[in-house]
């Protein structure tokens, strides 16, 4: 009877451990995800569940657990690829245990209203689907994508700060301070720069937590090696505001790294390569650690009468590309196309000179004419101003020559003339060169002549 109580409870212990041990939810849906492939995998479209017509792009990290809580970033592409940026920033999502969100919807040209709808159904899903820290909820852009990054902030008490990479705020006073903190990029040779360097300068006169990052490159999303010191920004931040908890080997990691950089400009002369980096330990870093002996040593070198002088002549060149970017959007429609095509071509070759300034000047003056062209050729395209339409389409085809929105603006006009096959060239030249926004082509109104073509209607089923 004592052997057969023993073994009765025995029993009856393993059934208790077994029972204890039973996987709960949260670690079978971890299981789940790890067996599908989903965690550490761009997932490129996922249907939002309460609207089948909105989708996003999906990164989990790999340290995903649905026991932890994760900070959570929504990315917005000015073109709607979701999956673009998040491609570029895993590795960045791995290192700060993030979750990537990419919308496929949210997109230039579109009212505000859908944009934040989208949003909306979009941020609600993530945040009732998977393990978020609703106090870390981050907005990241590029371009018009930008845009909908800082409006979205300035819509929304959830979001706790925005990346905003070649764009501003939609619209801006002088007296503005939000709640989220705001970390600005673009590439010297970005044509929205100055814009930002203009923000910049405004926020400046708040109390509004913000930093703008300038780095060698054009109007693009950031290299993954760029966008970093976005990721380190907003997590110091969060520090700060104890969302998280002190993490003193990344701070000085930081502190070294940039001391270095500090150092091996200052050898090389590089007195603003030498600024930034000093200015990045002190604004990042400031309330986390003592940075008075960093702070003397910016202070003395930003009053240096060589640094004084660099930064005199960049507002000189700031003053002068936008005094000739007005001119341009001013000249666009009424100067000859002989006259553009001699603009330009002086614009590319000055490209080449030793005068950096000046070089990062023409490419920014390039980029803005690009960008001007494409708005008038498409408003030319959609009035049927065939002749306005062919001459702003040949100017935006000088300019950027492997951009497929030249030739799908083009295959618009085409098709509107009834030339079936040139229409269609246009088309499938543009999709070689790397369009797919197959969504626009199937409802796009100006291919009303070609959309029962064969040929066309190929292009679809190819898709």
């Amino acid at each position: 009877m004592v052997l057969a109580l023993i073994f009765f409870v025995q029993c009856q212990t393993k059934t208790n451990e077994n029972r204890s041990q039973k996987p709960s939810l949260k670690d079978s849906l971890k299981v789940s995800l790890k067996s599908n492939g989903i965690i550490g995998v761009v997932q490129p479209q996922v249907l939002c569940d309460s609207n089948k017509a909105y989708s996003y792009a999906l990164y989990l990290p790999h340290s995903y657990d649905t026991s932890k809580k994760y900070a959570v970033a929504f990315l917005f592409d000015p073109h709607g690829n979701g999956a673009r940026p998040l491609t570029l920033y895993t590795p960045l999502a791995d290192k700060y245990h993030y979750i990537l969100v990419g919308s496929n919807n949210c997109r230039n040209g579109l009212p505000w209203e859908n944009i934040k709808e989208i949003s909306q159904v979009m941020i609600k899903e993530i945040l009732n689907k998977y393990a978020i820290d609703t106090k870390r909820i981050y907005t990241i852009g590029f371009s018009g994508g930008a845009r909908i990054a800082s409006a979205l902030a300035i819509s929304s008490a959830q979001i706790t700060g925005v990346t905003s990479i070649g764009a501003g705020f939609q619209n801006s006073n002088a007296n503005l301070t939000y709640n989220f903190d705001f970390f600005g990029m673009a590439g010297h040779s970005d044509f929205n720069m100055t814009e930002l360097l203009t923000l910049d300068q405004m926020l400046s006169t708040t109390k509004m937590q913000h930093y703008t990052h300038f780095y060698e490159g054009k109007h693009e999303w950031a290299s993954s090696e760029e966008m970093n010191y976005a990721f380190l920004w907003h997590e110091f931040q969060a520090i700060k505001t104890h969302k998280i908890a002190l993490n003193k080997k990344e701070i000085d990691e930081f502190t070294s790294k940039e001391l270095n950089l500090a150092r091996d400009a200052k050898n090389l002369r590089h007195l603003d390569k030498e600024h930034n980096a000093l200015s990045r330990v002190v604004s990042f870093t400031e309330g986390l650690q003592d940075i008075s002996t960093y702070k003397q040593n910016l202070e003395k070198l930003a009053s240096s009468p060589s640094l004084l002088n660099l930064q005199k002549k960049r507002e000189q060149i700031k003053k002068e590309e936008e005094d000739i970017s007005k001119s341009y959007f001013k000249s666009l429609k009424t100067n000859s196309i002989t006259w553009w095509k001699n603009e330009i071509n002086k614009r590319k070759k000055n490209t080449t000179k030793s005068n950096l300034g000046e070089v990062q000047m023409n490419e920014r003056l390039l980029g803005f004419l690009g960008l001007a062209t494409y708005m008038l050729a498409n408003n030319a395209v959609n009035n049927k101003d065939q002749k306005m339409a062919e001459k702003l389409l040949q100017i935006y085809e000088w300019l950027e020559p492997a951009n497929p929105e030249v030739y799908y603006l083009k295959a618009c006009m085409e098709s509107e003339l009834g030339k079936k096959e040139v229409a269609l060239a246009s088309l499938n030249k543009s999709i070689m060169l790397g369009f797919k926004d197959y969504t626009r082509l199937k409802s796009e109104i100006h291919f009303s002549v070609i959309q029962n073509d064969p040929q066309f209607l190929k292009i679809l089923a190819d898709k």
